[in-house]
């Protein structure tokens, strides 16, 4: 393909949030006009542009004609056309327009019932009107759009999504290996081996290189709320079994380490690491300088923040919303939860550090503006006891948002004698790291200079990552 099959997601989506908008009730005249003209525009974009990015694959002009006719002989998908092209054209107003007294009457009625918005005349040559409800009709033709993405998903899965694109089964078909693979995402060939190239590892290899590729992440938010459906994808595998006798141990704690063959000589894992370090130590002299106990006490605050992340429910994440099938994202809900588990764990573990949530600093006689963290975790009355302090984001905020808190955790950690400051963003999506760096444009270098960290979790029961 030349053209990337992005480009239809990204119609996909644009169509999807004017559509929400003309569903909402409170979209009324005039918006109710732009947000219709630009609602049909954006779904007629989604067809032209699965042709123009499918338009070399093999099979898929038969393919889409046998689509195209169902859509010709659809009154509905005939009518959104017209109204885009009349509106492109023409300037045509359809949304409550009455050409005569009785038609005014009905919409005027409908409208009283509280039955939203209609389809009146616009006075041009179009196909007769649905007689539906705008936001409905608009509903209707775009699950019938995204009926036609979601089957191009299912029958062009290998070619347009890289999570059924890679898999050994394909490269299989396609006569090529994982190293070409590799290769084809800009990696060098081997990135997966692990120094090892047996035909065993290639599945684990091959998810390893999912796991860095995009795909249909996101669109399937959407596939499954019109559609109740997701696309085809590679069914997880369990964890790699690595062979002890190869140099894989398991420390007391369940994490792996690989200790070579010449280095095994105490009896224990613990007792070859130890007696590793011990040789380094030896060869290169003194061993660094212990951890301060700042940094103790932060690393133990890093344990309770991952272990309480981990039972925040999904409903926590996204918040279901009576009168509407979309989920909604609070900051605040988010929050509370994780102050919950927070204190649950600072009391049980006898952490010294008092928990504090959206702490007003206005008045203070030392830090200045009107500036209230999300968290802080400090001893009260004593600025030389400040851990940390914890600004948290949806991964959907604004730019502008993530800026201010960076400088406030910045100007914390500088000026008022904090440890550290950290950036926590909740919120999933399949670009969402690069997201992220988008909006803080910052460099990691530059954020370990600063004492910042920034911590993200995309999904209830997923681990925090660390982004600097």
């Amino acid at each position: 393909m030349v053209r990337s099959f992005d480009n239809v997601d990204f119609k996909v989506a644009e169509a999807e949030y004017f559509l929400e908008r003309l569903r909402s009730r409170d979209c009324m005249f005039p918006e109710i006009d732009f947000v219709l003209s630009a609602y049909a525009s954006a779904a007629r974009s989604i067809t032209l542009a699965l042709k123009a990015v499918l338009a070399d694959a093999e099979g898929f002009a038969t393919w889409y004609s046998e689509r195209e006719a169902k859509l010709k002989s659809d009154p509905l998908a005939r009518y959104f056309v017209e109204l885009r092209n009349y509106t492109q054209k023409t300037g045509a107003q359809v949304v409550n327009r009455a050409g005569s007294r009785e038609k005014l009457r009905e919409l005027l009625g409908r409208q009283m019932r509280g039955r939203g918005n209609w389809f009146g005349e616009s006075g041009e040559a179009l196909p007769p009107a649905p007689d539906m409800e705008v936001g409905e009709a608009a509903l209707v033709h775009f699950q019938t759009l995204l009926e036609i993405v979601y089957e191009c998903y299912v029958d062009f899965g290998p070619v347009i999504d890289p999570q059924q694109h890679y898999t050994p089964e394909h490269y299989a078909r396609l006569g090529k290996t994982v190293e070409d693979a590799e290769e084809e995402l800009g990696y060098p060939r081997g990135w997966t081996s692990l120094g090892k190239n047996g035909p065993e590892d290639i599945p684990w290899r091959f998810e390893l290189l999912r796991r860095h590729a995009a795909g249909a992440g996101g669109l399937n938010e959407i596939f499954e709320r019109y559609l109740g459906k997701t696309t085809p994808q590679p069914a997880p595998l369990p964890e790699r079994t690595l062979p002890e006798n190869e140099g894989w141990s398991r420390l007391q704690d369940g994490s792996r380490i690989w200790i070579p063959k010449e280095l095994r000589k105490t009896g224990t894992v613990e007792g070859d690491l130890t007696a590793y370090i011990g040789s380094l130590k030896a060869a290169h002299g003194a061993a660094p300088a212990a951890p301060s106990f700042e940094e103790q006490e932060f690393t133990r605050l890093r344990r309770f923040i991952t272990v309480a992340i981990l039972q925040i429910p999904a409903r926590c994440f996204e918040v279901s919303v009576a009168g509407t099938k979309e989920l909604a994202i609070r900051e605040r809900i988010f929050c509370y939860e994780l102050y919950h588990y927070l204190r649950t764990a600072f009391d049980d573990a006898g952490f010294r550090y008092t928990l504090a949530g959206e702490l007003d600093k206005g008045g203070h006689p030392i830090i200045r503006g009107n500036v209230i963290p999300d968290f802080v975790v400090h001893e009260p009355g004593d600025m030389s006891r400040n851990l940390c302090v914890i600004e948290v984001k949806p991964l959907s905020g604004q730019k502008s948002g993530f800026q201010k808190d960076l400088v406030t955790l910045t100007r914390f950690v500088r000026d008022y004698s904090y440890y550290r400051g950290a950036l926590l963003v909740f919120g999933a999506h399949a670009k969402g790291e690069s997201m992220i760096r988008r909006r803080i444009e910052r460099e990691p270098a530059e954020l370990r200079e600063a004492g910042v960290h920034v911590w993200w979790v995309d999904r209830a029961g997923a681990p925090l990552v660390e982004l600097s």
